[in-house]
């Protein structure tokens, strides 16, 4: 088994970050074992959100939406992160951060990379699509 960590900082300038994980084989699948988040720099922020997902485009937290599988949300009191335990990833990952100005989220995202057989690649490739995707 083999796992990797992605972990980095997000600014309200840049709330997108693309986490390269896709290794040119759609063969390889990752298993996120862990979502974490961390206000940063100092920050005492009063509200955030972060969305872990498939595309760029991932929005607010929308448990029903098939490009996002962890979501992570609170304050400077606490927050929370739930993450799907089943969802299997091939492409590369991003993440979409709310955060207020003058404010930074740390985040750690953990994955377990799986070997998978070619029919639960293609489920894999077709739950990672938007249904008004095609």
């Amino acid at each position: 088994m083999k796992v990797r960590t992605i972990r980095g900082l997000i600014n309200p300038s840049s709330p997108v970050k693309r986490l390269l994980a896709f290794d040119g084989r759609t063969n390889t699948a990752y298993k996120i074992t862990q979502f974490e988040v961390m206000f940063g720099g100092g920050s005492q922020i009063d509200n955030m959100q972060a969305t872990l997902g498939l595309d760029e485009d991932i929005g607010a937290i929308d448990f029903g939406d098939n490009r996002s599988f962890g979501w992570a949300c609170g304050n400077i009191n606490g927050h929370t992160v739930v993450l799907d335990p089943e969802h299997l990833v091939i492409g590369d990952l991003f993440i979409r951060a709310s955060i207020p100005a003058g404010s930074q989220l740390n985040y750690l995202v953990t994955l377990e990379q799986i070997e998978v057989d070619d029919n639960t690649a293609v489920i894999t490739l077709i739950k990672e699509r938007a249904q008004d995707d095609l």
